[in-house]
């Protein structure tokens, strides 16, 4: 997260639904876009890095679903890590409405 003033509820709704949950290892993290703010700014405070890596490595999309198999670059207390994971988006009107992601590593 190379810029967390550009993490504000306003962006995250760009994306997200008024309703939207975000859950992690099946536990909510974040259920609108307010609680996003909060959840990423957490997550950005105990890292000194944080970044996609791109492109991904599995993409599949419809009209109300996508999935990914992705990596997130993580540099905390100077260490340099790969984590790996697996998500689903259910879509609403181009919207996220849940986001699940089940890590791997």
């Amino acid at each position: 997260m190379a810029d967390t003033d550009l993490l504000t509820e306003q962006n995250f709704a760009r994306f997200f639904t008024d309703d939207a949950r975000i859950y992690v290892r099946n536990a909510l993290r974040a259920s609108n876009p307010a609680e996003m703010v909060t959840h990423y700014k957490a997550i950005a405070a105990r890292c000194e890095a944080v970044s996609m890596v791109l492109p991904v490595d599995h993409e599949l999309a419809g009209a109300d679903v996508a999935f990914v198999h992705c990596y997130t670059r993580v540099k905390e207390n100077g260490e340099e890590r790969d984590d790996e994971a697996m998500a689903c988006a259910d879509l609403r009107e181009g919207k996220i409405a849940r986001f699940l992601v089940a890590p791997v590593s």
